[in-house]
């Protein structure tokens, strides 16, 4: 587990930024929410904050492609925009570390430290959350900045999927907390 009070080197941490797409987050849509839609302004906005504190913000997007290409037009991102310096990654399942190259990415980074944020809880977070912590990643889970769509939506069941993380090692936290630790 991560310590609160420890400082973050930003050049060792990044900012995971998971399912943010119209498919799940549009509330026009048939899994989007008005909640979905909040959170994914707040991760713009966190997102811009942890660019300037020097984090690299990596796109995570899913993609029921055989072989996707790691572009914003695919993704179809919602309300949350990627920089240009930001790195694109296409998955195939909700877990990010088992059908990305996203390990890969990161142990070349030296990416010590995760602040993840996005959606779902149930799926994508936690089995991304739980790959990582058993890469020996330091992990923090955004709370403000973390939903589920409509189709998993319940909030008893995400309380309890936050609960276990917490019990693996993550740190469960709110982004402006993760943001004062970045030294």
């Amino acid at each position: 587990m991560s310590n609160p009070r420890k400082k973050l080197n930003p050049k060792e941490t990044a900012f995971l930024v998971i399912d943010v797409q119209k498919r799940f987050c549009d509330p026009a849509g048939k899994l989007g929410t008005k909640r979905t839609a909040e959170i994914s302004k707040k991760i713009q906005e966190a997102a811009k904050a942890f660019r300037k504190k020097g984090i690299s913000t990596y796109a995570i997007y899913f993609s029921n492609r055989a072989r996707p290409r790691a572009s914003t037009q695919e993704a179809g991102f919602y309300i949350f925009t990627p920089e240009k310096e930001d790195k694109i990654i296409p998955k195939t399942r909700s877990n990010a570390f088992t059908s990305s190259p996203l390990l890969d990415v990161l142990q070349k980074n030296n990416i010590k430290n995760i602040i993840f944020a996005g959606f779902n809880i149930r799926a994508c977070i936690y089995t991304s959350v739980t790959s990582a912590l058993a890469h020996k990643f330091n992990v923090h889970l955004a709370e403000d900045l973390s939903g589920s769509d409509r189709a998993a939506e319940k909030w008893r069941d995400a309380c309890s999927y936050k609960q276990m993380m917490k019990q693996k090692g993550a740190r469960l936290c709110r982004s402006t907390s993760v943001l004062k630790q970045i030294g």
